[in-house]
């Protein structure tokens, strides 16, 4: 536990974890797979034993992605912390979020060059609304801006407090989401805590994935080079995988179907949330 708190330090064996390449491969054949069914099908036209066994899987892509980015920003960029190397490598951070955002902004064009106006178009630019399929690079591009500030207090924290950390942020974002006004800001409040209205990646509503894949960064910082307890890590993330979807499928009882039609159907995917076993609103087709 003591070594635990300390500032991690690269694995002896490598600088690369292969594993951290094969999930971000596996995040993106998901999306892949969501944005084909949902976007160049038509996710009305999919019957219903499509739906879930399709859609709600590639629903992991997502979470998934935000995860790895955790996991790959500790590996890469925790070990620097502190070191007099540190400042060119949080510019580099800060570089390659202003090139997601050029990405962004320009995927954004694309996206919606042939249904919306060039008004509609620069009102999105200028982040007077949303869009809707490239949002996930708008979370990365701001994210990439701020993060790299805040890891060395990440750093200095003891392990109670980072495994408290997650928990914490995810009760407050959503206080927040709910109950406060944001200065009648509704594109602020999508922006940090996701709005009902907007289909955003709300910084703070998606910071507990980060920092959980900052803690499982460190733990392979720690223990990757050491083939017994590289077994032991990957057995414990996969029972606790496995203790969370078994909760779900315990809340969701007894019409767990129907609490999964509505992941399906990214009901409480935006602003996230724990999905009612209803029927699916309208605004969510």
């Amino acid at each position: 536990m003591i070594g635990f708190t300390q500032r991690p330090q690269l694995p002896p064996l490598s600088t690369r974890v292969d594993a951290i390449d094969l999930a971000r491969g596996i995040a993106i054949a998901l999306m892949i797979l969501s944005h084909a069914v949902s976007g160049l099908l038509g996710i009305r036209q999919v019957p219903d034993w499509g739906m879930v066994p399709i859609h709600l899987i590639t629903k992991f892509s997502s979470s998934l992605f935000i995860l790895v980015f955790g996991v790959a920003l500790a590996v890469a960029f925790l070990p620097k912390v502190g070191t007099p190397d540190w400042p060119r490598r949080r510019l580099k951070l800060m570089l390659r979020g202003l090139e997601v955002m050029f990405w962004y902004k320009a995927l954004t064009i694309v996206e919606m060059l042939p249904l919306f106006t060039p008004g509609d178009i620069l009102d999105t630019l200028l982040y007077q609304r949303f869009a809707i399929w490239v949002e996930i690079l708008g979370f990365y591009a701001l994210a990439l801006l701020w993060l790299p500030w805040v890891l060395p207090l990440w750093c200095r924290m003891p392990l109670w407090s980072r495994l408290f950390a997650p928990v914490a942020v995810g009760v407050i974002s959503v206080m927040l989401e709910r109950h406060f006004h944001f200065w009648d800001s509704v594109i602020l409040k999508a922006l940090l805590v996701e709005d009902a209205d907007h289909y955003t990646w709300g910084q703070l509503a998606r910071l507990p994935l980060v920092m959980l894949g900052l803690l499982v960064g460190e733990a392979i910082l720690r223990w990757y080079g050491e083939i017994t307890t590289r077994r032991r890590l990957l057995a414990g993330l996969a029972g606790l995988g496995a203790l969370f979807l078994l909760g779900f499928v315990v809340l969701s009882l007894p019409d767990w179907y129907a609490a999964l039609m509505a992941v399906a159907w990214n009901v409480g995917k935006h602003p996230p949330r724990y999905p009612s076993c209803c029927s699916v609103p309208a605004e969510h087709w």
